[in-house]
């Protein structure tokens, strides 16, 4: 999640244009327990076949938008258009699971000191 939020927090979004030469081979949302959404697009070249495969994790609901191919003016840098659009959501949702996972790592490890000290002294 990281590397794909911050490529595209980079990019002005403002000097985005359409990528006409990618088109869209695969599109889906999945909405996981009415809360998260996760998504998968890809990209492919029309002349090359060249496949750009995305994934997002995005709290709340989506699907139904329309999804398109955007570059950069050089031609260097792809994104798309759902993505650049939910870009606080996703950075949201990346803080979230982060807090969430170490949330649980730091209750799993003071869950198993406690048990240590309660079996030392006999609990």
């Amino acid at each position: 999640m990281g590397p794909s939020i911050w490529k595209d927090f980079q990019i002005d979004e403002s000097k985005l244009v359409p990528a006409l030469e990618y088109r869209v081979t695969e599109a889906k949302c999945k909405a996981k327990v009415f809360v998260v959404t996760t998504c998968d697009v890809e990209l492919t070249h029309t002349t090359t076949n060249e496949e750009i495969d995305f994934d997002y994790f995005i709290l709340g609901r989506m699907g139904g938008e329309s999804v398109y191919g955007l570059q950069t003016l050089d031609g260097k840098t792809i994104t798309k258009n759902t993505g650049m659009d939910n870009l606080t959501n996703r950075i949201i949702s990346m803080i979230v699971f982060i807090l969430l996972i170490s949330a649980l790592s730091i209750g799993g490890i003071l869950a198993m000191y406690k048990k240590n000290d309660a079996q030392k002294f006999g609990r």
